[in-house]
């Protein structure tokens, strides 16, 4: 399939049926792409909370499946919230040294006898 602007509007130009797949009927199916499976700004913040908690992905799924009335009414599997889990911890990995030394030279500003190398 190729596609091209056309008096400000992008239309199909060239389409090989034998390409493509057929569309995904089922809406409840849908879900399931890829392109489909996104965290709300409200969902992500919970996970966030829960995961700095030291909560399981599991126990998260079940949290967030309470609150959607249901597993099957997520947007998202396990894998994405291990994924993003993932993420968070690489932020927190990278940055731990640094919130170290910070912490050491807070603690030497404050008492003179605190001793650092």
């Amino acid at each position: 399939m190729a596609v091209g602007l056309w008096d400000g509007k992008w239309r199909v130009v060239v389409m090989k049926a034998e390409h493509t797949h057929p569309l995904v009927k089922q809406i409840g199916r849908r879900k399931e792409l890829r392109s489909h499976r996104r965290f709300s700004f409200v969902d992500y913040e919970l996970l966030k909370t829960l995961h700095h908690r030291n909560i399981s992905t599991m126990q998260i799924m079940v949290v967030l499946s309470d609150f959607h009335g249901g597993i099957g009414n997520l947007s998202y599997n396990s894998k994405d919230v291990s994924n993003l889990r993932s993420h968070l911890r690489k932020g927190v990995h990278l940055r731990d040294m640094e919130a170290t030394l910070e912490y050491f030279q807070k603690q030497q500003s404050e008492s003179p006898t605190f001793f650092m190398r």
